[in-house]
């Protein structure tokens, strides 16, 4: 799924949260004004393990991290 932010200091393609298995991870794709995870910026193609309640910063835009896991039986 994509998102669209309406910051104008976030990049047109910022970053990307993708899920491998149980596990979220943020990765920032060459943004020009930075992807932060509370308060640490991440380097081009770096990629970090996002937790619940973890501060998600695009630019000038934050957001906080849920995660909702529901059982299938």
């Amino acid at each position: 799924m994509d998102a669209c932010l309406k910051s104008a200091a976030v990049s047109r393609i910022h970053a990307r949260i993708v899920r491998e298995g149980e596990e979220y991870l943020i990765e920032d794709l060459n943004s020009k004004n930075g992807t932060w995870v509370n308060g640490e910026l991440l380097n081009y193609k770096e990629r970090r393990k996002l937790k619940k309640n973890d501060r998600i910063r695009f630019a000038d835009e934050e957001y906080i991290f849920y995660e909702e896991f529901t059982s299938k039986y």
